[in-house]
C-alpha cells in the first residue's frame, strides 16, 4: 500500500475509513418497533382515560372511524371503538362502562374488562349495555396490574 505513504491519500482513506464506520455504526441502531407506526391526538369520545395513560394510550382519528355506535337486534347499545398502544411496551388497560339513560341517570355499570396491549398495538373493543335501557355510553380505561 505505497498509496497510504502519501499524506493526502492517507487522509482521505481514513476520512472514508472513518465516514463509512460511522454509517455503519449509525445504522445499526433501529427504533423498537415498527417504523412506520404514527399515532394521532383522540378524538372527541365519551373514552375517560386515566392521566396515567395519556402518553401511551389514545383513540386514533383516522383513517377509519375509531368509534362506532350501533344497536344489536333486540336494542340494546353497542359501542365499538380503537385504543392505540403509543410505546413499543406490551401491557395491559382496564375498560369499564357505564350505560345512561336519555335523561343521564345510570342504568348499568359493567364489570372491568382486563385488555392486553401489545407495543404500537391498535385493539378494537366492544361493550354492550346488558339491558335495553341504555342510550349513552362513558367507558373509562384505566391502567391493569
Amino acid at each position: 500500500m505505497d498509496v497510504l505513504k502519501e499524506p493526502f491519500m492517507r487522509s482521505v482513506f481514513f476520512s472514508l475509513l472513518s465516514l463509512t464506520l460511522l454509517l455503519a455504526a449509525a445504522s445499526c441502531h433501529s427504533p423498537n418497533g415498527p417504523v412506520a407506526a404514527t399515532t394521532v391526538s383522540s378524538p372527541p369520545t365519551t373514552i375517560v382515560m386515566h392521566p396515567g395513560l395519556e402518553k401511551s394510550v389514545s383513540v386514533p382519528a383516522a383513517p377509519n372511524p375509531a368509534q362506532v355506535f350501533t344497536w344489536t337486534e333486540d336494542g340494546r347499545l353497542r359501542y365499538d371503538f380503537q385504543l392505540q398502544n403509543k410505546t413499543d411496551k406490551d401491557f395491559f388497560v382496564r375498560v369499564k362502562a357505564t350505560f345512561f339513560d336519555d335523561a343521564g341517570v345510570t342504568v348499568q355499570d359493567t364489570d372491568p374488562v382486563r385488555y392486553p396491549l401489545n407495543q404500537f398495538e391498535i385493539k378494537n373493543i366492544t361493550v354492550v349495555c346488558p339491558n335495553n335501557q341504555g342510550k349513552k355510553v362513558k367507558v373509562q380505561v384505566s391502567p391493569a396490574n
